[in-house]
């Protein structure tokens, strides 16, 4: 509720690929839509939940859309310790994606 949701395909349907929330000193904070205009965010967390039956597609609009919005803003990405990510932390992180495996139940 009250983040931003990408999905499979354009339009909104399909699996869903992965959701984005804000950043405020606070923490990781949901969008307060009707006052989003006026808000200012430190930062924006998109995440990827896992499993996922589409892991890498997911991860990989995940990362475009990052880089996108980076650009655009002309801000920096970062991994969830706060380290700036590079192309291998981002290789890394893909494979982590492709190779996970749920814990035991």
């Amino acid at each position: 509720k009250n983040m931003f949701h990408r999905y499979e395909r354009p339009e909104g349907s399909g699996k869903l690929w992965f959701s984005m929330l804000g950043v405020t000193h606070g923490g990781v904070t949901a969008f307060d839509l009707p006052e989003l205009p006026k808000t200012q965010y430190r930062g924006l967390a998109l995440f990827l939940s896992l499993p996922h039956p589409q892991a890498l597609k997911g991860f990989d609009s995940m990362v475009s859309v990052a880089q996108a919005i980076a650009q655009e803003l002309d801000a920096d990405i970062h991994d969830e310790a706060g380290y700036l990510l590079d192309a291998a932390q981002l290789q890394l992180l893909r494979s982590s994606v492709s190779d996970y495996t749920p814990p035991p139940a």
